[in-house]
């Protein structure tokens, strides 16, 4: 995770990896059960910034 802070204005950005379920994906929501999990090469990166107003929300993959 980042922080970035300036004059007035306060960033958040953070990084998260994709997972691959390799066995067991439904399992594991039963207590007792595991599953094979691996990480793969697409990330997830969320950035968040303070307004007074509304928000909005932005993709560079969904196409509305």
């Amino acid at each position: 995770m980042r922080l970035s802070k300036g004059s007035e204005r306060v960033t958040i950005t953070s990084k998260a990896p994709g997972k691959l379920f390799i066995a067991g994906e439904y399992a594991v929501v039963e207590p007792g059960h595991g599953a094979i999990v691996a990480a793969v090469s697409r990330y997830l990166t969320v950035t968040i910034d303070v307004t007074t107003s509304v928000g909005t929300l932005t993709s560079t993959q969904i196409q509305t």
